[in-house]
Formats: structure tokens, C-alpha cells, sequence
């Protein structure tokens, strides 16, 4: 059983220094906290090697609703055998009219990757 948890252990620990507490909206009403992005991007290179060969990812659409971007992406790691998982689908939305929209794809890619 080892095995099928492997990538779970080693991902499941968060140093401290990547845990951002959220301050607004109801997340930060919650007392959510959030894992710094490229913390991950890097554990995931740590554990498939380099995005584009141990793992890679795919924006499958994006659209504006109710006054959020969203963006939905796909990510598949490489196995042992060398063929790559299923897809792993990740959703992520950025509020439109914000200081600077002109980071609105940008952020809701990494909100879905994240």
C-alpha cells in the first residue's frame, strides 16, 4: 500500500513558510489559509521532475461568470511504467474589477493549477 500513497506522503507536509493566511472575503472570514502556488509547482518538479517531461499541464477553457474569470486546466504526472496518468482536473476563478485585471488569466490559471 506504500506505493499508492507515495505521492501523497510527499506532498502532504506544508512547511510553515508556504501557508499564507487569507484576509478577505469569506475565506478570510473562515480563517482559511492558502499554499503559496509556486511552493507547489516546485514540490511537483521535486516529485515527477521537470513540468513538460515528469509532468504536464493544459488550460481547457476559461470563461467569465457572474463577475468571476475562471480557468480550468489539466494536469497529468508520469507514472513509473513512463505513460502519464488521467488527467487531473483543477478549476480556479479570479473576481473581475479587482486593482488590475490584467492579471486575471494569469491568476485564475494558478488558482487551477494550484
Amino acid at each position: 500500500m506504500s506505493d499508492k500513497m507515495s505521492v501523497y506522503n510527499a506532498a502532504r507536509s506544508v512547511p510553515a513558510n508556504a501557508i499564507k493566511k487569507i484576509t478577505g472575503g469569506a475565506y478570510g472570514a473562515a480563517g482559511l489559509s492558502d499554499v503559496n502556488p509556486q511552493w507547489r509547482i516546485e514540490r511537483m518538479t521535486e516529485i515527477f521532475g521537470a513540468v513538460g517531461d515528469g509532468w504536464v499541464w493544459e488550460p481547457i477553457e476559461q470563461w467569465v461568470e457572474n463577475g468571476v474569470h475562471y480557468a480550468h486546466v489539466a494536469v497529468q504526472y508520469k507514472k513509473a511504467d513512463g505513460e502519464y496518468s488521467l488527467p487531473v482536473h483543477g478549476y480556479g476563478g479570479t473576481k473581475v474589477g479587482g486593482k488590475d485585471d490584467s492579471d486575471l488569466l494569469k491568476s485564475s490559471m494558478t488558482d487551477a493549477l494550484s
